[in-house]
């Protein structure tokens, strides 16, 4: 068994079972070791290489990249899918993996002659393996290698089916009226969108990186065929959010002109008040009705005759309705 961080199982034909350090491998097996990250320093024992045969350097680079100290150099995720050769027959390889949410873990492991070393199973869980092998699809550490990539992908479009039916959502809300809620859900959408369109195109050059060393010929067909369904996909969403990133200020621009038609309309009304209100308000002696009993009631009356009339005038016109986008 395991000691501690450590576990060790033997997987074969159809097989998945726990054992005991070192065993006697048959053929078409090999061992699966899972560890903890911060066990990295066992990995030439684990392997069963000295300390001379691997890279001390890329050993060193390797425990920062596990402690997630290393920079990415993209802003849109902070774990970089990639191959990092240590030495003889012996490489490093990281996947990105993500939730329906999009939130990041790292799938990182080693690959060697008949051994897998798994460092980070992102949101892979072990049962998954388990049953994985014992329907005789796993022969060699890099079939493992391929289906755990297979499940990063179906991973990325769970959270591409739930970006597009946010989409949806977001666009529904939108058509009834704007908010700044809106356009940070749009720039989220957008973030997550782009980081999954890099991270595939990363995740495509460290299968190719696989390929050339199992010296295959190219990338199995159906890892090709689902990373160009998921780049299409990807690049399907990606198209929605900026038709939405569209649709927002389009609602917005038309937001706005309601608003100043609104105004335009009350200006409109108010203005001839307003010029009798100044034509009233002259320092002259004789003006009309400035000493009638009845001038200030003839004054409001023609006032609310001009409102009536002007109303009537831009109801006539269907100027009025300025609602009327949202409630169709």
């Amino acid at each position: 068994m395991g000691d501690g961080l450590i576990q060790y199982y033997r997987i074969g034909p159809y097989t998945f079972s726990e054992i005991e350090q070192n065993p006697q491998l048959k053929q078409d097996e090999f061992v699966l070791i899972s560890i903890a990250p911060e066990e990295a320093d066992k990995l030439p024992e684990l392997l069963g290489t000295s300390q001379a045969q691997l890279d001390s350097e890329r050993l060193e680079q390797l425990k920062s990249i596990l402690s997630l100290d290393e920079d990415t150099g993209n802003p849109y995720f902070t774990i970089l899918p990639k191959v990092m050769h240590l030495g003889r027959h012996v490489h490093f390889v990281r996947y990105r993996d993500v939730d329906r949410d999009a939130n990041e873990k790292a799938v990182t492991f080693c690959l060697a002659h008949g051994k897998f070393v798994l460092m980070a199973s992102g949101y892979i869980e072990l049962e998954q393996i388990r049953r994985w092998a014992q329907r005789g699809i796993l022969l060699t550490p890099l079939d493992l290698a391929d289906i755990m990539s297979l499940e990063v992908f179906y991973h990325y479009q769970t959270s591409l089916d739930k970006m597009e039916s946010h989409a949806f959502q977001v666009e529904k809300d939108i058509l009834v009226g704007p908010k700044v809620v809106h356009q940070i859900a749009i720039m989220q959408a957008h973030r997550e969108v782009m980081a999954i369109k890099k991270s595939i195109n990363l995740h495509q050059t460290v299968l190719a990186r696989l390929s050339d060393i199992a010296s295959r010929r190219s990338i199995p067909d159906e890892l090709e065929q689902t990373v160009e369904r998921l780049l299409g996909n990807a690049q399907t969403v990606h198209d929605m959010v900026e038709n939405l990133r569209d649709a927002y200020q389009t609602a917005v621009q038309n937001r706005t002109n309601d608003i100043m038609k609104v105004l335009t309309i009350l200006a409109t009304i108010l203005l001839p008040i307003n010029l009798l209100t100044s034509f009233f308000g002259m320092n002259f002696v004789n003006l009309p009705l400035i000493k009638s009993r009845y001038g200030l009631v003839l004054f409001y009356l023609a006032s609310v005759v001009i409102g009536i009339a002007a109303l009537a005038y831009f109801k006539k016109r269907d100027w009025l309705f300025i609602w009327h986008r949202n409630k169709v």
